[in-house]
């Protein structure tokens, strides 16, 4: 069952004024990366070092 347009003009409405608007979508977004990659290279880093316990010993790919 298609939505009316009214009432999806309604909804686009009250998602632009709750969620964050697109520039900022774009900083957290590399925010969430940039904090992905650091833990990323922490995690091969100490696996590297032999420093994980044997049950977390996996490559960071899987």
């Amino acid at each position: 069952m298609p939505i009316p347009s009214e009432v999806a003009d309604t909804l686009v409405g009250l998602v632009a004024r709750r969620g964050p608007q697109a520039a900022h979508q774009q900083k957290f977004r590399a925010r969430a990366s940039a904090g992905y990659q650091k833990a990323l290279a922490l995690y091969d880093g100490l696996r590297d070092r032999g420093v994980l316990p044997k049950a977390n010993e996996k490559t960071s790919a899987n």
